[in-house]
């Protein structure tokens, strides 16, 4: 089971929420076993990725309302409505490394799902991510065009790729 972790950096504080969170789970005794799929700035911290100060945790999948209720004041699932996800990201999650959670299932965006995220979102903050990080080095860049060229129709694809070329 994940342990509390005491030093002072972001991805502890963020591993802390979410070990505060499985304590919550654990005392709702849910019928089911929820997974959360992180993306944004914190999946970029899980994967080792100085990412634009971020505190909160947002999540690519929709939770069911019993879960969402507890949840919520822990992880957001909102970007799951609005976060641009090719359509095989599940294919490419990876397990959180922090260690296991007894209430909960924790997998981060692939760093080239992460990449693609921010290249639909397109915000400042997003294209800072993207030229201000190490997460284009990180990212196998021949993949985040495969996936772009593939995953999505050709209207969002050609899209995507302009802003790709333009970083």
């Amino acid at each position: 089971m994940a342990e509390y972790k005491y030093d002072k950096s972001l991805a502890s504080e963020q591993h802390n929420t979410l070990v505060m969170l499985d304590a919550a789970l654990a005392k709702a005794n849910l019928a089911m076993r929820p997974s959360f799929e992180i993306l944004g700035g914190t999946a970029m911290t899980f994967h080792s990725i100085d990412a634009v100060f971020t505190v909160d945790i947002d999540l690519a999948n929709k939770q069911q309302k019993q879960v969402k209720e507890i949840v919520e004041p822990f992880v957001s699932d909102m970007a799951a409505d609005v976060a641009t996800l090719p359509r095989n990201y599940r294919d490419r999650l990876v397990p959180y490394s922090g260690g296991e959670f007894e209430s909960f299932d924790v997998y981060l965006l692939s760093i080239e799902d992460l990449v693609i995220t921010k290249l639909g979102s397109w915000r400042v903050k997003d294209q800072e991510d993207l030229t201000k990080t190490d997460i284009l080095k990180k990212a196998d860049l021949r993949k985040v065009q495969q996936i772009i060229n593939t995953e999505f129709k050709p209207d969002m694809a050609s899209k995507l790729l302009v802003r790709f070329s333009s970083i």
